[in-house]
């Protein structure tokens, strides 16, 4: 996600039928711990660090520089 100059990752979550964001993070959103942490199960971070890295492995080096330059998790439930 970009905003301006500004990139990081957001972790969506459906509730009620509509897409919300439930935390949004740099590099952290790869990281199986840091989701477990926010309240992921271990089986679902897995997947999602998983298919993050092969997702972002079609990206450039730029825009995956300019995805972690995004400091911190912020958890937003």
């Amino acid at each position: 996600m970009a905003q301006g100059a500004y990139a990081g990752r957001v972790l969506l979550e459906k509730r009620h039928g509509q897409w919300q964001m439930r935390l949004c993070s740099g590099d952290g959103l790869k990281d199986v711990k840091i989701l477990q942490q926010t309240g992921v199960d271990a089986a679902s971070a897995r997947r999602l660090s998983d298919g993050l890295q092969i997702a972002e492995a079609k990206l450039s080096l730029a825009d995956r520089n300019e995805l972690a330059r995004f400091r911190g998790t912020v958890q937003l439930h």
